[in-house]
């Protein structure tokens, strides 16, 4: 491989069209490889939905191999037709390197399959704990640590968010696998250019993200909106994001349940592109993240959104958090699982508003530093690009 242009596939089995934290790292990251005049192109093995294609700020070019239907068995069928024409490419175009972004133990042997004769550096970005363990599933009951081995073992090379992965995942590579932590990413262009959006309420409180009270501690805000209704009139809560049908009903039952009908706005999913707008027309922006094993070895990814949009952030002390941002300096960082703490800082934000500004500005200029895509970008080049062979 020793001088050659380097050529990437980041090769994808989910949705690049979605508003989603690993399609804005995966666009985000592959954007500035591309400037440093690396030839990277983004392959999704699942079909994609045609009236999800947009246009978006991506340069990159993004590889769909065949169209979702409203068949089951037909699109079972679509994936092995994708891999096909991924093997297909990647023996005509002989990649250097292609990046699997989030572990699949089948796709993980199909491409190891593909590599002959050490062809491409194998390389895994891996921003969570496994899925199987996150869920606890009865595969990992039953083999557990044989499964983690089995499906790490194949990789050159890893990359991750944090450091607690990477101490993890390194029990269960190969000896020659170099693990190499890249932190949460942000594509500070998209962040120009901002239009202001009409807000429904005077003052906003915005979040932005999951509808899982276990990952993201939504119902937790909802309840700390409770305390604030009366305290605020003309302050509402605004919510941006979706969910699967069930946590969707729970979240408006609660809401029904409150009486917020009118304090809340479920705003629903909205396209990447328009995120900073949204972010950057909120009075205050609040990640409520409980405690969990998902929280302690991951970074949430929408933070670094939140930080660069230059109003207040309001974040809980959860995974390596506090080991990039300051208190009352760069963001407000509150105990997680606690609604006072969100309803008591919320208080102290709306009341000390002039200060609560001057931070938001503290933690922009934090986030351009500390996540900056294209910082992040050359030290993927320089170190996980580099020659294993």
């Amino acid at each position: 491989m020793v001088g050659n242009k380097l050529k990437i596939f980041y090769v994808f089995k989910g949705s690049i069209y979605d508003n989603s934290a690993p399609v804005n790292r995966i666009i985000g990251i592959s954007k500035e490889l591309y400037k440093l005049n690396i030839d990277i192109s983004i392959h999704n093995v699942l079909p994609v939905l045609k009236n999800k294609i947009t246009k978006n700020s991506n340069i990159v070019p993004i590889i769909n191999y065949s169209y979702s239907t409203n068949s089951f068995v037909l699109n079972k069928i679509m994936i092995i037709y994708n891999l096909i024409k991924i093997a297909y490419y990647i023996i005509k175009q002989k990649p250097t390197h292609i990046i699997q972004y989030g572990d699949n133990l089948l796709l993980t042997f199909f491409l190891h399959l593909l590599k002959i004769n050490k062809s491409f550096t194998h390389i895994l970005e891996q921003n969570e704990y496994p899925y199987k363990v996150l869920k606890e599933s009865v595969v990992y009951k039953l083999i557990g640590q044989k499964y983690l081995k089995l499906n790490y073992y194949w990789f050159d090379r890893i990359f991750v968010i944090s450091q607690v992965l990477k101490e993890y995942f390194g029990k269960y590579t190969s000896s020659n696998c170099i693990i190499t932590v890249i932190p949460m990413t942000v594509d500070i262009e998209r962040f120009t250019n901002i239009e202001t959006i009409q807000m429904p309420f005077k003052k906003n409180i915005v979040y932005c993200g999951s509808l899982s009270q276990k990952k993201d501690g939504i119902e937790s805000l909802i309840h700390a909106m409770k305390k604030l209704e009366e305290l605020y009139i003309d302050t509402g809560l605004v919510i941006i994001g979706g969910g699967n049908t069930k946590e969707e009903n729970n979240l408006k039952k609660l809401i029904r349940r409150l009486y917020l009908e009118k304090k809340i706005k479920l705003i629903g999913k909205i396209d990447r592109d328009e995120v900073p707008n949204y972010l950057s027309s909120s009075t205050v922006l609040v990640l409520p993240r409980p405690s969990s094993l998902q929280a302690e070895g991951g970074f949430p990814t929408k933070l670094g959104e939140y930080l660069l949009s230059g109003k207040p952030v309001i974040c809980t002390s959860v995974g390596e958090i506090p080991k990039f941002l300051i208190n009352n300096k760069d963001a407000y960082i509150i105990e997680p699982d606690s609604i006072d703490e969100i309803t008591n800082t919320v208080i102290k934000v709306l009341n000390n508003y002039q200060e609560a500004i001057n931070i938001g500005l503290q933690g922009k200029k934090t986030g351009k530093k500390m996540f900056n895509a294209q910082t992040q970008a050359k030290i993927i080049k320089s170190t996980v690009l580099k020659d294993v062979f």
